[in-house]
């Protein structure tokens, strides 16, 4: 059985009712090579598309010393949740057709419709404080994104993820 762990996180309770897929461990995406990033997971659940990273640390954003990582790990995940993003439209739209035996039928666009978009971080052992500071940096990074596409971002860290029932 394949494991769901990332950042010391077990994700296995997303895949129990086949509506994911582990796209970073995808023959697809690897076939892609360098130079697109992708979220580990995408999920449907109850009519929201869940778009999830995650991490095992983040930088403090309230140290200035920290400016050139913050704007590395910013960049890093505006990345990955674009391109994801992107390969989902790209299977949708019919023009990357291989993706079509990688992901679940849930994907296909027609039974997407009326889906929310959701970019959901995940942190280990991060504060509750700590994770609103990066939600409210990846608001405003993603300004276009939210605009385009009406996504919600949320960032919790992971006892949060466990008390929702995201992770074991």
């Amino acid at each position: 059985m394949m494991e769901y762990c990332e950042s010391g996180m077990d994700f296995s309770p997303l895949f129990s009712h086949g509506n994911s897929i582990y796209i970073e461990k995808s023959a697809f995406y690897k076939g892609l090579g360098e130079g697109v990033k992708t979220v580990e997971f995408v999920t449907l659940l109850d009519k929201k598309l869940f778009f999830i990273e995650a991490k095992p640390s983040a930088p403090s954003l309230s140290n200035p010393e920290n400016k050139e990582r913050i704007a590395e790990y910013f960049q890093i995940l505006q990345d990955k949740f674009h391109h994801s993003l992107d390969l989902l439209a790209s299977k949708g739209l019919g023009i990357n057709k291989d993706l079509t035996n990688e992901f679940p039928s849930c994907f296909d666009a027609n039974k997407l419709t009326g889906c929310k978009l959701v970019f959901l971080l995940v942190i280990q052992n991060y504060s509750v404080e700590g994770c609103h500071g990066i939600r409210t940096f990846l608001w405003k990074k993603l300004i276009a994104l939210r605009k385009i596409w009406g996504i919600d971002i949320v960032v919790i860290n992971s006892e949060q993820a466990q008390r929702k029932g995201y992770i074991k």
